[in-house]
């Protein structure tokens, strides 16, 4: 009985694929494209100090690149500061551990609206190294992969090349998904 119902179950599967298909393609094509938030992409704030002990964060900035999609670049909010970005700034600025290691904190967005890994591997390359390495590095990548059909070995093997291109050429020292 349970192979019958399991047989059932996939044969009704195969004959509405042409009705899941075309529901899956409306979609996608009817589905409205929210644009990215205005407000800035990058910015140094200066921190203020934990205690008021002189100690070893004088010339140290805390370096942190956000980086990926449109999830990244805060779609769906009005500006950058209703964002994810804009949201976790101020969660670093006040944090203790970085206010007493850190004089600064140095941030910059590099998220654009329907990139995929591929996209997001392309922009790390034609960005500058940086001078100073960057501590935390934030990505938001794999549902543009997933909409575009890229295969699970493809989007593995480029998931490995995005970490070894921000350990080698940012110096990365957390890289957070």
């Amino acid at each position: 009985m349970v192979d019958t119902i399991k047989l059932t179950s996939v044969a009704k599967d195969v004959l509405l694929a042409p009705v899941y298909l075309y529901q899956g393609r409306k979609i996608k094509r009817d589905t409205v494209r929210l644009p990215e938030p205005h407000g800035e992409r990058h910015g140094v704030i200066e921190l203020p100090q934990a205690n008021d002990e002189v100690s070893t964060r004088d010339a140290k900035t805390f370096n942190l690149m956000v980086v990926g999609d449109s999830a990244a670049a805060g779609v769906g909010s009005q500006t950058q500061q209703e964002a994810l970005v804009g949201k976790l700034i101020p969660i670093l600025e006040q944090n203790e551990t970085i206010q007493a290691n850190f004089a600064r904190l140095n941030w910059s967005l590099q998220a654009t609206t329907g990139h995929t890994s591929f996209d997001i591997l392309r922009r790390l390359y034609v960005l500058p190294a940086p001078e100073q390495p960057i501590d935390v590095m934030l990505l938001s990548v794999g549902v543009n992969d997933t909409t575009s059909n890229v295969s699970v070995h493809k989007w593995q093997q480029q998931i490995e090349d995005i970490i070894n291109i921000a350990q080698r050429k940012f110096g990365v020292r957390e890289l957070v998904f």
